[in-house]
């Protein structure tokens, strides 16, 4: 029994790897107040950035202070971006406008949402301005979106560290047994743990959902092709 499990877990994975789900990431132009979003699909209402895949990840991790900017050219003109953390930490704004567009008539099952940990303002605010401006957008947002689906908790999960990280800087890399020790704490909860299992499940049924249609779709391409040609 053991050896099915395992031998439909691999099926699983390897089935999932071939589907294409839409994904994008935030970044920030130097002269522009909004936030670009640069995307791995066509957008049917909106224009995207056309760079290559290193470019978009350079850009949404240039964080200031720590690493520079990356430049993109945009109708022929090169462009300065960083992260686009200090305007959408949290995108799930963005990500909701997104499913709009592509899926107008689709209902939104689980969004899962995963921060990098609470800064406290107190301690944010002796560091680094821009780290206080990104707590708070953080927060606001999380308020935002529970506001939203207030009549269904279980559609919006948010999971972030909620202790032991105030402390640890962005650069502080050979702190992360710390990050691990506290991350693992926060999980044990029993309202964060509840909350997994649900995203696990939900995901775990959308994306078997998702292959099924996939499957639906290429055998019924496959029946019209052997019909067109025994015809």
């Amino acid at each position: 029994m053991g050896t099915i499990v395992k031998c439909k877990r691999f099926i699983l994975v390897k089935n999932l790897l071939k589907l294409s789900f839409p994904r994008f990431v935030c970044a920030s132009a130097m002269n522009h107040a909004l936030p670009h979003i640069i995307r791995t699909y066509k957008s049917p209402q909106r224009d995207g950035l056309n760079c290559k895949i290193w470019e978009a990840a350079r850009a949404t991790s240039a964080f200031p202070k720590i690493f520079k900017p990356t430049s993109i050219s945009i109708d022929g003109r090169r462009n300065n971006f960083v992260d686009g953390a200090g305007q959408c930490n949290n995108p799930v704004k963005h990500v909701l406008a997104e499913a709009e567009v592509l899926f107008p008539h689709r209902h939104i099952t689980c969004i899962v949402s995963i921060g990098a940990g609470c800064a406290e303002l107190a301690t944010v605010r002796s560091i680094y301005k821009p780290l206080q401006i990104i707590a708070r957008n953080c927060k606001q947002t999380e308020q935002e979106m529970l506001r939203i689906f207030k009549d269904n908790s279980a559609v919006y999960l948010r999971f972030n560290v909620e202790h032991g990280l105030a402390n640890i800087g962005w650069e502080e890399w050979e702190r992360l047994g710390d990050v691990s020790a506290h991350t693992e704490t926060y999980l044990m909860e029993v309202e964060v743990a509840k909350n997994m299992e649900h995203a696990v499940k939900v995901l775990c049924e959308a994306n078997i959902s998702a292959m099924n249609c996939r499957d639906r779709e290429l055998s019924r391409s496959s029946t019209c092709a052997e019909s067109s040609y025994s015809q």
